[in-house]
């Protein structure tokens, strides 16, 4: 009887143990950084990174990443499990861990992508990579510096309120497509004929014209302008007949060709303004040009040639992710019919309602809408690494 009880006691401990074991949520910890602090105070030292993982209660995927080889020094507070430890960044093969004062010998070294901004396309392949590599459901952490602060890092809640977490982070953020204007939206239905595609061509010898017959004509370039370099974009005044070029190379430069004097010159300076597509507006007789964020630190913008009435020349597009680390994306504009139109980039983008590639280009998308005469945007559509497309259209 007693040899029975024990027996019984020892099964529901047994279980109780493994239900609590079981209770114990799985977290995603991660960390970046370019290279750890050597200076602690007038010491100079190796390169140390300290680490508290403060989650009792959870069991925790530490995932540390580095550009330059460090030695991570984890300490976990009572009641914090760390179920594993993984090593990633081009230095994953030199990098130490030491927990609690000893060297952890079973961590992983796999090829995560390394990042140390929580942003930009790095970030974004990082959080489709985790969960693939290590077969997690995702992250619920990350924090980054380029240089490790000599305090180092302290775990010690998840960011369930950080929306860059997720592959759908941007899907609270499309709008309804009935709040667009219907041109703008009869071109997006999936049944929408698409337009033929631009006629007109800038490149370093001229313009090159291709009549809707298939006949081609060139306007080569004459003496009477600065040498063109890395033409960005072209476009045509339907009324005059006047084509437009945009540059990029130095100051880069707006160029004009009037077909009624036969004439080329320069209609503005870009002022180093780094252009990368140009459409023409029909509505407001006007040239958006589009440009990249490098030049607006607050988004995209898009230079309005000829001038406002009240003489800005540039209205800054806000509300637009940046794409990368320092928003180098190429945008290509596309007119819409209509006093409204949209564009489409590879990864961040903005527009005059407009579309900036052609509809079913390959790879990550965001699709935006943009009024110019506000400067307000709306997100469409969006696909990003490790994400299925967002399409309500």
């Amino acid at each position: 009887m007693l040899r029975q009880f024990r027996f019984q006691f020892a099964a529901m401990l047994a279980a109780l143990l493994l239900s609590q074991a079981a209770a114990a949520e799985t977290e995603v910890h991660a960390i970046g950084i370019y290279e750890a602090e050597v200076h602690r105070g007038s010491r100079i030292g190796g390169p140390e990174v300290p680490v508290t993982v403060d989650r009792p209660g959870a069991g925790v995927v530490l995932v540390l990443t580095s550009f330059e080889p460090a030695r991570w020094l984890v300490t976990t507070t009572p009641g914090t499990t760390l179920d594993r430890v993984v090593l990633g960044g081009p230095s994953a093969g030199r990098a130490e861990v030491i927990v609690n004062g000893l060297p952890k010998r079973d961590v992983e070294r796999v090829g995560l992508p390394y990042t140390y901004q929580a942003q930009g396309k790095e970030f974004r392949a990082f959080v489709a990579t985790v969960p693939q590599l290590l077969q997690v459901s995702g992250l619920n952490s990350f924090q980054g510096e380029y240089t490790a602060p000599v305090d180092g890092f302290v775990i010690a809640s998840a960011q369930d309120d950080n929306p860059a977490l997720r592959h759908d982070y941007l899907a609270d953020q499309v709008v309804d497509p009935a709040t667009q204007p219907e041109a703008f939206r009869r071109f997006l239905a999936p049944d929408a004929v698409e337009a033929p595609p631009q006629t007109l061509v800038f490149t370093e010898d001229g313009f090159r014209l291709t009549e809707p017959d298939g006949q081609t004509k060139t306007i080569p370039i004459t003496l009477d302008v600065p040498q063109v370099s890395w033409p960005m974009g072209a476009a045509r005044d339907t009324v005059t007949g006047k084509m437009y070029g945009v540059t990029l190379g130095g100051e880069g430069y707006l160029y004009v060709y009037d077909p009624a004097s036969s004439k080329w010159s320069v209609a503005s300076s870009m002022r180093n303004a780094d252009a990368s597509g140009m459409i023409y507006d029909p509505e407001g007789r006007r040239l958006v040009i589009v440009v990249s964020g490098l030049v607006s630190p607050q988004g995209y913008s898009a230079v309005l040639w000829p001038r406002r009435p009240e003489g800005q020349d540039a209205a800054v597009v806000g509300g637009l992710p940046r794409s990368g680390r320092h928003g180098r994306s190429r945008q290509w504009p596309r007119p819409v019919a209509g006093p409204a139109g949209g564009c489409r980039w590879p990864r961040p983008a903005a527009g005059n309602r407009a579309a900036w590639l052609p509809k079913g280009t390959a790879g990550p998308m965001r699709l935006y809408s943009v009024d110019m005469q506000t400067g307000q945007a709306a997100l469409l559509s969006f696909a990003d690494p490790g994400s299925k497309a967002v399409e309500p259209w």
